[in-house]
């Protein structure tokens, strides 16, 4: 899952781009899955593979909401 915040006309809560429409959406709680081999749900419901060995970036904050803790979760996976 990208994160991408574009500049727009709201005020509170920050503008976001949800399903690839800018405006003022209100936040809620959600969830993103990893499971073996690197099949992931995203926190939008999408669902993809990571295949080969890498690390990715699985999830993280994105630095224009300062008020919240940075966070980054890494996944990847081995050659066995």
């Amino acid at each position: 899952a990208v994160c991408r915040c574009k500049l727009s006309t709201c005020t509170a809560p920050p503008p976001l781009e949800r399903l690839g429409i800018l405006g003022c959406h209100l936040l809620s709680p959600c969830t993103c899955q990893a499971f073996k081999h690197l099949n992931i749900t995203t926190f939008n419901g999408r669902t993809a593979e990571f295949p080969g060995i890498c690390v990715s970036v699985f999830a993280k904050s994105c630095d224009s909401f300062s008020s919240l803790p940075f966070f980054k979760v890494e996944v990847g996976k081995e050659n066995r």
